[in-house]
């Protein structure tokens, strides 16, 4: 079983100008779709809100040329860990869980995500 924490750092980084946007507005944060460099491939996040605490992130690795061809896909519930500001004024927050299917684990999930948007 593998275990992954997205840190603030990977996700907040892209997100950092318009959190306060996301939370004015009531929405939940991490919520979206982020991309990421794999070598030979498409990388890329959809984390959707689940009850309470929960997220569901699915990790999508697909051919480069053609994003309908899923070379692995691995579907892994995390939970988020407090909001709080450290005193460097960094955000110290980040979404954890474990996963049990290992069909991408020639695919390095963790890393520095960007934001897919309009």
């Amino acid at each position: 079983m593998r275990r992954w924490k997205l840190s603030a750092a990977a996700v907040l980084f892209s997100m950092s100008a318009g959190l306060a946007t996301i939370h004015a507005a009531g929405c939940a944060p991490y919520v979206g779709e982020y991309s990421m460099e794999c070598p030979q491939a498409q990388c890329w996040l959809e984390i959707e809100k689940g009850k309470g605490k929960t997220y569901n992130v699915r990790f999508i690795a697909a051919d480069r040329v053609d994003a309908s061809k899923v070379l692995c896909r691995a579907d892994i519930p995390m939970e988020r860990g407090p909001l709080s500001f450290t005193a460097t004024e960094q955000y110290e927050d980040g979404l954890s869980g474990s996963y049990g299917d290992d069909r991408c684990g020639k695919f390095d999930m963790l890393g520095e995500y960007t934001a897919i948007g309009d």
